[in-house]
């Protein structure tokens, strides 16, 4: 008889008839270590997992239980759960859900997580001062996780998005179970020996504490604190807390955050170049209007200077001068003729033979061949020849009598 086909969903309900059925399941009380604890405000409903070794179990309390009990335990501490078996047919995920949970103390995997901080703290390894910054254009991004997990892709996925120039080496280690640590730590070895990567992302996806345990392993974390170049702790999700999450350079929230902390941006380097491209020309119109305005100073101190420029300006101050020159020297030549004509008119006046022109006399003593003129009686005597000049002609005569009036 050929095998029956059914859906996977008839599956699981059937499944889940069959777990309810059974008697020893229905009421089990479980013991071990309190993990991953969550409570859904909307719904008051408590999500959380037991473990013991290297096995958990899934458990859910409904709100209904969980409002009976004084106080929910705290994470990591041992409890026992009363409840029953069931399956979550939408995940076809065995669980436990859970009537009562009661604490028994600390459990073992808390207290070595603790132990082990504080050892880190005292040590500095945990310390923000050591931690380093992450290159804003790295060589390449170095991937420490599973070759076939989402978190390779998630970061493949983000890079594509956040900065797809940037050569992404994957180095593909198991990231949980027993052989995870020995496989993450010869990735980091291979990573650190090639030295390709400016910038290491160790990552996982989500999960339970324990699953997550294997990132708070004392040899790994002392790897990650040597590493020479910083180390980006991208292991589950934002509740998800582990120690390299101190220990690492930088923590992302998740795989796919940590895109955004190894490498500046693509849009934020192109923003970058747009506004040095903007500066630098910016910068080289202002050299080159600097350049244009001191040519053009320098040729017009070079025409102020040219030969040809000082002849014309010499030129044209000679012909200023020449023009002033000639200017002045007519000027002085009417004055002088002026000068002279006046000089000429008072000569004339003193011109003896002027009066005779105008009808007088000028009466001159002659001795000796000279012509004396005559001023006053007392300088002829009786005897004495005299030439008076008349208009038309002179007449010479001798002096017979002298008479001198009498005041």
């Amino acid at each position: 008889m050929p095998a029956q086909i059914i859906k996977v969903s008839q599956l699981n309900r059937y499944v889940k008839a069959q777990l309810e059925e059974n008697t020893l399941l229905g009421d089990l009380l479980v013991k071990g270590e309190l993990t991953s604890v969550s409570w859904r405000s909307s719904s008051g409903h408590f999500y959380f997992t037991v473990s013991e070794g290297g096995a958990s179990l899934h458990c859910v309390m409904f709100a209904r239980y969980a409002e009976r009990l004084l106080a929910f335990p705290e994470e990591g501490s041992t409890v026992i759960v009363r409840g029953a078996v069931t399956l979550y047919e939408r995940d076809g995920q065995y669980q436990l859900s859970a009537y009562d949970i009661q604490s028994m103390g600390q459990g073992s995997g808390s207290i070595d997580y603790a132990v082990l901080r504080q050892k880190l703290l005292a040590e500095g390894l945990l310390s923000t001062e050591r931690k380093r910054k992450a290159p804003r254009f790295p060589r390449a991004v170095g991937i420490i996780t599973s070759a076939e997990g989402a978190a390779v892709q998630d970061i493949i996925t983000g890079m594509q998005r956040h900065n797809d120039l940037i050569p992404l080496i994957l180095y593909p280690a198991t990231v949980q179970g027993s052989a995870a640590v020995e496989q993450i730590l010869y990735a980091l070895r291979c990573a650190i020996a090639e030295n390709r990567c400016d910038i290491l992302i160790i990552a996982r996806g989500g999960g339970a504490s324990e699953t997550l345990a294997v990132f708070n392993d004392e040899r790994l974390l002392r790897a990650v604190a040597v590493c020479p170049v910083p180390v980006i702790s991208a292991v589950g999700h934002d509740v998800d807390i582990t120690l390299l999450d101190e220990v690492a350079d930088i923590r992302a929230a998740t795989p796919t955050a940590a895109c955004q902390y190894c490498c500046i941006s693509k849009v934020e380097l192109l923003a970058g170049l747009n506004i040095v491209r903007s500066e630098l020309q910016q910068a080289i119109t202002r050299r080159v209007t600097m350049a244009q305005q001191h040519t053009a100073s320098i040729q017009r101190v070079l025409c102020a200077r040219s030969p040809m420029v000082l002849w014309s300006k010499n030129r044209q101050r000679l012909a200023y001068l020449t023009q002033l020159l000639q200017g002045n020297m007519q000027h002085a030549l009417w004055r002088m003729a002026q000068r002279t004509s006046h000089l000429r008119g008072q000569l004339e006046l003193l011109d003896p033979a002027l009066p005779v022109e105008r009808g007088y006399t000028i009466t001159y003593t002659v001795r000796e061949a000279d012509k004396i003129p005559i001023h006053t009686c007392g300088e002829l005597h009786p005897g004495d020849t005299m030439l008076t000049r008349l208009k038309d002609g002179e007449i010479i005569s001798t002096v017979t009598a002298v008479n001198v009036r009498k005041e």
